[in-house]
């Protein structure tokens, strides 16, 4: 389970005795290591406790002491649980089983047209310590070598180092108008938005028809006044992007994990959280988004004002039409009174 609050650094804590260290670690997301203490008894304790949810180092008179289970199997790690031994056996280093969330920003990197962006990248990482029985690739043995040589700090300088490199990488190879599709998405909104670059819409709209109609002068106009003209190819521009930016992140991910696997660390994920451009890009961008939605504001009001006065004609048309009917009709009236009164007096 990842800690949801990020990290910026990494580092080693010493604490009262093992049995805070739930209540240390869930305070502080940034302690990977804890070292307990020995617990304060006016008598030696010839037993001792390791809480769930950490890898537990022990030492014997400073050395460090393996875990035999009943099997005759060794371990450099002990289970948790309740131990007895002398009080000279003790814990010596407790490592998290809680995947943690390192977070780093990388600035002043340069796109492929050199335009400078900011990256906000996290990563979430664990321990592989656990038995490879239950989860193949992990080795108790990792633990040992995180604490003892790798270090937390150590881990700390290695990521920065790592993610400043994998990032700029990552923004040398595409546009700042791209930029923004590198950003991490759900499998699921992956499958949609292929789903919709390789739609039949899409292959027509791009494809010899789309072209032909365009030629013919057939283009959908209705849609255009309401979506504006590059709506849709700015989508599909979009998509590709995010498709582009989900494989980055994988590949980011492979890369890392071919570095740290060596040294006992797993690359859960990569995840790239937000990216900034310069405020003028931003803003131009901001603008041309503007422009196109004035642009179709604009066609929109002028089909609405003509179709206005298309209908005022018509309304004009139909009461003209009215009236002359009516005069018509008030006219056949009097012709018909005006005949009926001359046969009456041809009767008298």
């Amino acid at each position: 389970m990842a800690n949801p609050n990020p990290t910026t650094s990494l580092y080693c804590r010493d604490i009262p005795d093992a049995g805070v260290a739930n209540t240390v670690f869930g305070s502080d997301t940034s302690i990977m290591v804890a070292r307990p203490g020995k617990t304060c008894c006016a008598f030696p304790l010839f037993w001792f406790t390791i809480p769930e949810g950490f890898y537990a180092l022990v030492t014997k008179h400073g050395a460090h002491q393996p875990y035999v289970d009943s099997n005759g199997k060794s371990s450099p790690v002990w289970p948790s649980g309740m131990h007895l031994g002398p009080p000279w056996l003790k814990v010596s280093h407790l490592v998290t089983k809680q995947s943690i969330l390192f977070n780093t920003q990388i600035k002043g990197c340069k796109t492929k047209d050199n335009v400078t962006v900011l990256i906000d990248v996290s990563i979430v990482l664990r321990v592989m310590g656990d038995d490879p029985e239950t989860r193949p690739g992990d080795d108790p043995h990792n633990v040992y070598k995180f604490v003892h040589e790798v270090t937390p700090v150590g881990l700390q300088v290695q990521l920065q180092d790592a993610q400043a490199e994998a990032v700029r990488t990552l923004a040398r190879s595409v546009y700042h108008t791209e930029v923004f599709g590198l950003r991490n998405v759900s499998h699921s909104e992956l499958e949609g938005v292929q789903e919709k670059l390789f739609s039949q819409e899409a292959m027509d709209r791009v494809g010899f028809d789309h072209m032909e109609r365009v030629s013919e002068g057939e283009a959908n106009q209705e849609e255009k006044d309401v979506m504006g003209e590059h709506d849709y190819y700015d989508s599909l521009e979009a998509g590709f992007n995010v498709e582009a930016g989900a494989s980055v992140a994988d590949a980011m991910k492979v890369r890392l994990n071919r570095q740290f696997n060596p040294q006992g660390m797993e690359i859960l994920d990569v995840i790239i959280k937000d990216i900034k451009l310069p405020d003028t890009i931003q803003s131009q961008m901001s603008q041309k988004t503007m422009v196109i939605s004035q642009n179709a504001m604009q066609r929109m009001q002028q089909k609405h004002a003509m179709l206005s006065l298309i209908q005022e004609e018509e309304i004009k048309t139909l009461n003209q039409t009215h009236e002359e009917q009516k005069k018509e009709l008030i006219e056949d009236g009097v012709y018909e009174i005006m005949m009926e009164k001359y046969r009456l007096m041809q009767l008298q």
